[in-house]
């Protein structure tokens, strides 16, 4: 990829970083109708190209899902801005994501 958003200025990516912060699976469909996106492939690629491991299955021919795998390799103030969270609530070590659920008024 050439060129991708910064996830601290980026408000497309941080929609689709807010639904895929429970660590739960999240087809390409549910990501465009909670996002308001089109091009959620893109938005993945993207939070990828920030650090991000997002792991992607293949439901079907042309249906993919997505999950967030570890939030570790953001700086801790974008993190606790971000999500709210306390530093000791935050993922250590490459630890995988909790299911929680979404945040109330990040957008």
């Amino acid at each position: 990829m050439r060129h991708a958003a910064n996830l601290k200025t980026s408000e497309r990516l941080q929609k689709v970083l807010a639904v895929l912060q429970d660590g739960q699976w999240h087809s390409s469909f549910d990501l465009m109708q909670k996002t308001n996106l089109v091009a959620v492939g893109s938005a993945i690629s993207e939070l990828r190209a920030n650090g991000l491991e997002i792991k992607c299955e293949c439901e079907a021919m042309g249906k993919y899902k997505y999950r967030l795998i570890t939030l570790s390799c953001l700086p801790q103030d974008f993190l606790t801005s971000f999500f709210r969270l306390e530093a000791e609530q935050l993922p250590k070590n490459n630890q995988p994501l909790q299911p929680h659920p979404i945040q109330e008024g990040l957008f």
